[in-house]
């Protein structure tokens, strides 16, 4: 009896140890880390509040199941429906059809019965989306809506959308349905991957209006959250999204003279302003609109000559010839174009003339530059270098 006694004490004490140092292990501190990090404080001010939520609360697999959910998204017609240019709002009982018929553009949405009668099997015809944060302090209604807009039509350009502001909840959101064939003939489906790139457009567009959103990922260890930026979600290579482009003085400093920009965000979310007076041209020839994914590159050059007079001698003409470069782009589903950017760029070259010798130049290249500077030094601020 005594003897079990010990053994049992024994047995007791080398649990109790193994659990201590199953404790103090690397492993078991990684897993109260995770647990920790997935506890959200109650503070509205902490960094997890931050986060942006889409959630895809349902589909509809005919046009009866859509006008339904328009109907609840507009509390019958109380609240505004706004399409996905936000040139046309839907209010009222009465223009829920409207609203419906909006869909049928280009592709019919079937009834109920239509999809009976053909004996055709149902498939998902619009997408229920729901846009939000988790603290909605952070982000007015507005501003949740112009982001959604915003994020979709980056990531789907051809599909409809119709969108409507839920302000009257505990977490104001909104309720944003897409179309799934869009007008270019082809039928999305989104997948989880799709869905977190939608959410980090989002939180981007909400970032772009100083709202401080994030959309971070989950990992596979231990539950981690990490932010993946370095995705072009789904666009390709080297194309990215057109924030904003014009004329104004050359880095937007009043002292330099007047220049046409375009700004891109590239796929890390930094913004890229490149400068060229031949970037109007590429903007207008192809129409570039704010919001699609583009890629410039210098693709040419074209020499242009640059003469001017001596005031001291008449007769002699000083000559430069300058390689302007030529841009061109390739805009992602409209205007797609293999781009062979230029690998070396031509130096100038310079020439002085004698009038009176028949145009004949006296010096050339860079003789004809050092002679310049020697016989010519007061008049340099004459010349376009």
């Amino acid at each position: 009896m005594p003897k079990k006694f010990f053994d049992d004490e024994f047995k007791a004490k080398k649990v109790w140890q193994d659990y201590l140092k199953r404790s103090k292990s690397a492993t078991t501190f990684k897993i109260r880390q995770a647990k920790s990090s997935k506890q959200v404080s109650n503070n509205p001010f902490t960094p997890h509040n931050a986060e942006v939520v889409i959630r895809v609360t349902g589909s509809s697999c005919d046009f009866n199941r859509l006008k339904a959910h328009l109907h609840y998204i507009s509390r019958n017609g109380e609240l505004e429906v706004f399409d996905k240019d936000e040139m046309r709002s839907y209010q009222g009982k009465e223009s829920i059809e409207s609203i419906a018929q909006s869909f049928n553009e280009y592709y019919e949405i079937k009834s109920k019965k239509e999809l009976e009668r053909d004996d055709i099997k149902p498939k998902r015809e619009a997408l229920h989306i729901v846009f939000s944060m988790k603290h909605y302090h952070n982000a007015t209604t507005e501003q949740i809506k112009k982001a959604s807009i915003n994020a979709i039509k980056q990531m789907y350009p051809h599909n409809h959308f119709v969108i409507a502001m839920h302000n009257d909840t505990d977490n104001p959101h909104c309720h944003l349905v897409l179309k799934m064939m869009g007008d270019d003939g082809i039928r999305i489906n989104p997948n989880k991957a799709d869905l977190a790139n939608m959410r980090e457009l989002f939180a981007r567009e909400l970032r772009y209006m100083g709202v401080d959103a994030k959309a971070t990922r989950k990992s596979r260890a231990f539950g981690e959250l990490k932010l993946n930026g370095s995705e072009n979600f789904g666009h390709k290579p080297h194309h990215y999204m057109v924030k904003d482009f014009g004329k104004a003085n050359f880095n937007f400093n009043d002292e330099n003279e007047m220049s046409y920009y375009v700004t891109y965000t590239t796929s890390k979310g930094k913004d890229i302003t490149i400068w060229a007076k031949d970037l109007e041209r590429v903007v207008n020839e192809n129409n570039i609109q704010r919001g699609e994914y583009c890629r410039f590159a210098i693709t040419d050059e074209v020499p242009r000559t640059i003469t001017i007079k001596d005031k001291k001698q008449p007769n002699i003409v000083y000559s430069k010839v300058v390689y302007e470069k030529k841009w061109n782009v390739s805009v992602e589903n409209r205007l797609e174009r293999e781009l062979n950017p230029l690998k070396h760029s031509s130096k100038s070259t310079y020439s002085t003339y004698d009038i009176q010798a028949q145009g004949q130049p006296t010096h050339t290249t860079q003789q004809a530059y050092q002679h310049t500077i020697n016989t010519t030094q007061p008049q340099r601020k004459g010349f376009e270098w």
